[in-house]
């Protein structure tokens, strides 16, 4: 059974892991928009905008884990896998 710190630590991940998606998405589209002939600069900025902030509340979320978790190497080594995804892909 899952008792409520491990609950917590699972909700963050999801919330993190989903600020990580949608930013992913927005720089896909950005890369969609300027591969095109006609470059609508407005989209992209818009793009590059949303998909920052979302990486960086990803990553902040991210972060807040590692710290709150570092005496426990299992979730450690979670965040810092989670860590080096974010900041690779």
């Amino acid at each position: 059974m899952i008792d409520s710190k491990q609950r917590s630590i699972n909700f963050q991940l999801q919330q993190a892991d989903k600020e990580y998606e949608i930013s992913k998405a927005h720089l896909k589209l950005e890369w969609s928009l300027l591969t095109r002939l006609s470059l609508d600069v407005d989209k992209v900025e818009h793009h590059i905008r949303i998909g920052s902030q979302n990486a960086r509340l990803a990553q902040e979320q991210y972060n807040t884990l590692l710290i709150s978790s570092f005496r426990e190497s299992k979730y450690s080594q979670i965040i810092f896998s989670l860590n080096e995804r974010c900041l690779w892909r």
